[in-house]
């Protein structure tokens, strides 16, 4: 602590930590002497030990040891002004924190003592300079006491202070007060009159220098040799060479490009890679930046020299050897080498620290721009023939009017509410549903009458760029209508009425545009088969994207699930297309991946399909992983066969008795299974184990040797689980058990592909609240609570339609699954005495296959 802005920073920076903490209040003043060195311990030394254990006497006494603060603070806060390269909103917020320790250091709580403030410093400034530190060696805080302290030093002085000393007569100068602000009076003009030169009384100029006549001072020849050219003189301009200056630096330089998006015109830069910076600078001017990067935030930048400087952050798309992709970069008037023009911190770079070199580097801006012109050449490693289908699939979609379409859910999960969904979409495609649509809605009159106008509630705020968008129905409904891409779906839209008989239409609930979407098979009564979809418009979307792919409870999981769980609530044309880009564009999708899918050999056996839930079910270990804070290394993993509802426990080891006292805590909420499947692991075969299973009349099962197939779904589950956790802890690799709770929530409120439900709505019957669900409740009105009989009924129909529907979709799935997993198979028949490759089982050599 060096300074009076050292000290403030300390203690409001230990107080923040303090209160988040929750830290006993009386136990602050034993925390902060415990680390005080130098001034400010000797400070708290000299206290008496009872006004020692006071927080609020403790800090006032460290603050008075580095001066007058009170002063201080007055002083910062007048002569504040702004610096170059800052902002007048940096201005206003170093203005408002220096405002906020002055009165706070003031004790000002309210408007008499702020009056009595501001008084008593607009008194002062009529006080002589000796007055004025006398009063404050005193810490007046009100002009009566101030005017009364003033008097008595006049008197104890001799009222030697009302007038300067005889030594400081030249230079004194009346109190502001006393000094005469009035202009004086304009005096009468009179001819022009030529300032005094210096002439003879013959009227003849005369020098002053050498007194001689007929030329002036400036044009004397004495002065000319002393006002002469200067003599050239030896100079040595010595000047620090830019590989002087990043001398020790050059493991560390790397060259790359910067653009504002991904398709605009790069700008090639010098990279420096700073292992100690947690944010990445780029030098100002480096490249033309729009406002549309500017993300509306700044940071606070810490330097070597304590100061703190409030920085604008910008979003860029940056290419370097060691990320390439959408950053956050904060711009900085200027750097310490000239010739550097981007710090590359630790916030964008994470643990690496070095590029990978390349034998044949390529510039990456260059092949952009022909990728960009020339997309068929410049593939992603090999395009198959489903994806050369499926890119001109999208190519045709792109030509047609995206605002004359219906998207058809039949063939997404939500389909098969019905009993086929191969009779669900013959049937969707033989409608005409566009054409009813726009039939009902010019028989209709108008739908649009409906506004939903009333009192705004207060909600929370959604920022889109600029603007700020709140967060309730009437907003909602605005945006409805000043959207564009949603013309023609207002223009279709029907009344609520018009829409019990329509399978698929638009219709205006309490003026928001909804969409109704229920399997044409189905009757009209059939509402919990039918699904209505808040119609969002372009503001709203990023965020409910962004809710259900890359929050913590949205798992970052596939497109195509990520679809599913989002039209379970809304809706909007184009959506399948948006959700793919957003997707292929995540940043943490890209550099984590998924995992690889094993190559069959033979062909598949399906498991048979539970009914009953929680009367099978499979477990494993995963692991060793990183240790975390908590010592946990391992994972036991439980899933339920029938609705694939996963469970999770970090282990610090998996012993047996560690393995059997977690499962008997998840039996004692889910009931006792009739078997349980797990591989042939040494604690999963021990008697303990197999002595507990007994007790438990449970049925143990064990997979085949060597063959994890036989637990494919619990293996499937492990690769999303692991992936899902180095996505969301690739920062802190030891916190990973802290968001084990949060990733089971996204994947069990994710639809199963095997099932068509998620495992939230097969064990509990009903979709639990999620950040989707919330983020509908803000823009739309909850539900209103029915009778409770009415909804045990539909609960008990819904739950065993779901059930039944469910196993009907797993059976299905595993046809397909089968049909696509023997394509490459090939079927073995063996018969005695062939010559066949045993397996062998031992352990490996480190370069073992």
């Amino acid at each position: 602590l060096d300074s009076l802005d050292a000290v403030d920073i300390f203690f409001e920076m230990f107080e923040k930590v303090a209160l988040e903490c929750e830290w006993p209040e009386e136990k602050w003043p034993l925390l902060v002497q415990s680390v005080l060195t130098g001034k400010a311990q000797r400070a708290v030394a000299a206290l008496d030990v009872r006004v020692g254990l006071e927080y609020d006497a403790l800090r006032k006494a460290v603050l008075k040891a580095y001066g007058s603060f009170l002063e201080a603070y007055r002083r910062q806060f007048r002569q504040l002004r702004r610096q170059q390269g800052d902002s007048y909103l940096d201005l206003w917020r170093r203005q408002e924190v220096i405002f906020d320790r002055w009165i706070k250091a003031c004790q000002v709580f309210d408007y008499l003592k702020l009056r009595d403030l501001v008084l008593l410093e607009q008194f002062k400034l009529s006080f002589p300079k000796e007055v004025e530190v006398y009063l404050n060696e005193r810490d007046v805080s009100t002009p009566k006491r101030a005017a009364e302290l003033a008097d008595g030093y006049e008197v104890a002085h001799g009222g030697a202070s009302r007038y300067p000393r005889q030594s400081e007569v030249g230079n004194w100068r009346p109190p502001v007060a006393e000094r005469n602000i009035f202009p004086r009076p304009a005096l009468p003009r009179g001819p022009a009159q030529a300032p005094n030169r210096p002439q003879t009384s013959s009227g003849e100029l005369r020098c002053f220098w050498c007194h001689k006549v007929g030329h002036k001072k400036t044009q004397c020849p004495r002065l000319a040799n002393r006002y002469g050219a200067a003599k050239p003189v030896g100079l040595v301009s010595v000047e620090q060479r830019p590989e002087e200056e990043l001398r020790g630096y050059e493991g560390f330089i790397s060259v790359g490009s910067l653009s504002d998006s991904s398709e605009g015109l790069s700008v090639p830069i010098t990279i420096l890679r700073d292992t100690g910076a947690n944010q990445t600078l780029i030098r100002k001017g480096v490249v033309d930046l729009p406002s549309s990067s500017f993300t509306g935030q700044f940071t606070a930048v810490l330097g070597v020299g304590g100061g703190y400087d409030w920085l604008p952050i910008h979003r860029l798309y940056l290419w370097s050897g060691l990320v390439t992709g959408v950053v956050l970069v904060a711009e900085a008037p200027d750097l310490p080498f000239k010739t550097i023009d981007l710090v590359m911190g630790n916030d964008v770079a994470g643990v690496r620290v070095l590029p990978e070199v390349s034998e044949c580097p390529v510039d990456p801006p260059e092949t952009r721009e022909l990728e960009s012109e020339f997309p068929e050449v410049f593939t992603a490693c090999v395009v198959t023939r489903a994806q050369a289908n499926k890119r001109a699939q999208e190519t045709q979609v792109q030509q047609e009017p995206m605002d004359l379409m219906l998207s058809d859910l039949s063939d997404s999960l939500l389909s098969q509410w019905d009993d086929s969904s191969q009779s669900a979409v013959a049937a969707v495609e033989g409608d005409p549903v566009n054409s009813v649509v726009v039939d009902q809605g010019q028989q209709g009159g108008d739908p649009l009458g409906s506004t939903g106008e009333g009192a705004e509630s207060e909600g929370q705020v959604l920022r889109v760029g600029t603007e700020e968008v709140p967060l309730n129905r009437e907003s909602l409904v605005r945006k409805q209508r000043e959207d564009s891409s949603l013309k023609h779906a207002l223009k279709l839209a029907v009344t609520v009425q018009e829409a019990k008989e329509m399978p698929k239409c638009y219709l205006l609930r309490d003026g928001v545009l909804c969409r109704k979407w229920r399997p044409p098979t189905r009757p009209a009564d059939a509402h919990w088969a039918t699904l209505e979809q808040v119609v969002l418009p372009q503001c709203y979307r990023k965020e409910v994207l962004r809710l259900a792919h890359e929050s913590v409870l949205g798992g970052h999981l596939g497109s195509k699930i990520t679809v599913d769980k989002i039209c379970r609530h809304f809706f909007w044309p184009s959506i399948r297309k948006d959700v793919k880009r957003f997707c292929r564009c995540c940043h943490a999708c890209q550099m984590v991946g998924k995992p690889g899918a094993a190559v069959p050999v033979a062909p598949l056996q399906p498991l048979p399909v539970e009914d009953e839930p929680f009367a099978h079910i499979m477990f494993d270990c995963v692991g060793p992983l990183p240790k975390s804070r908590r010592g946990n290394e391992y994972l036991l993993t439980i899933m339920d066969v029938a609705t694939r509802y996963p469970e999770a426990f970090p282990l610090r080891s998996i012993k047996t008795k560690t393995i059997v006292e977690h499962l008997i805590k998840f039996f004692s909420w889910a009931g006792l299974p009739r078997s349980i499947q797990s591989d042939r692991g040494f604690n999963f075969t021990s008697r303990l184990y197999q002595q507990v299973m007994a007790e438990l009349q449970v049925s143990p099962k064990h997979s085949s040797a060597y063959h994890p197939q036989s637990q494919g779904a619990i293996e499937r589950f492990h690769g999303t689980l692991k992936r899902m956790i180095r996505t969301f802890v690739e920062a802190h690799p030891r916190e990973w058990d802290e968001a084990i709770p949060f990733l089971l929530f996204a994947i069990r409120d994710a639809p199963s592909e095997s099932l068509g439900f998620s495992s939230f709505e097969l064990v509990f019957g009903h979709e639990v609240r999620g950040p989707l669900q919330l983020f509908k409740e803000q823009v739309v009105d909850p539900k209103q609570p029915g009778d409770v009989l009415q909804y045990v009924s539909s609960f008990r129909a819904k739950l065993q339609s779901a059930g039944e529907a469910a196993r009907k979709h797993l059976f299905a799935s595993k046809v397909r699954m089968k049909a696509r997993y023997d394509r490459k198979a090939v079927v073995r028949q063996f018969d005695p005495g062939d010559v066949v490759l045993v397996l062998n089982s031992g352990p490996k050599g480190p370069l073992g296959g």
